[in-house]
């Protein structure tokens, strides 16, 4: 058998080994380029993440300020009603005290002009119902008289006198 000689071949075997040193440094830098991008992707997933974790907080606390902003017009708006509620009341106590005083006062200008008319002629009755709106005047006030007057005036007429 012969001797096997490379060199009719033309292969240089550091040549080779060179070359396949090479790709698998290739493959490596590859390899370590695809893991730093992984890395890079995953460290902006974080820091995405923890932005959008940060805005949800900020979310969330103004949340809670709108919240306690809301609690505090719903307390006023209660107080504020509770507040028109008893003035409302008062009111209504007002007018009901007010009804009967007028019609108190009322049922007494109605009496006083039956006693006037009863009571006194027909040629003094115009003298005596002008003193008497005087008299009313400075005893209960300009309205009382105001009221006696017009009172008086349609009872004298409705009389005839």
């Amino acid at each position: 058998m012969d001797k096997f000689d490379i060199s009719k071949f033309n292969i240089n075997p550091l040549s080779s080994v060179n070359e396949m040193v090479r790709k698998q440094r290739d493959e490596l830098n590859k390899i370590f380029e695809e893991v730093g991008k992984s890395n890079m992707e995953r460290k902006e997933r974080e820091i995405r993440s923890i932005e959008l974790q940060e805005t949800l907080v900020e979310q969330s606390n103004e949340l809670k300020k709108l919240k306690e902003i809301e609690i505090n017009f719903l307390k006023s708006m209660s107080e504020d009603t509770s507040k028109i509620v008893n003035l409302l009341k008062s009111l209504e106590t007002i007018n009901t005290t007010n009804g009967k005083i007028i019609e108190g006062n009322m049922l007494e200008i109605e009496r006083r002009l039956d006693e006037i008319i009863k009571n006194t002629s027909p040629d003094k009755l115009h003298e005596v119902f002008i003193n008497e709106i005087r008299n009313q005047m400075v005893d209960k006030g300009v309205n009382f008289a105001l009221q006696f007057m017009i009172s008086g005036l349609k009872a004298l007429i409705a009389s005839g006198n």
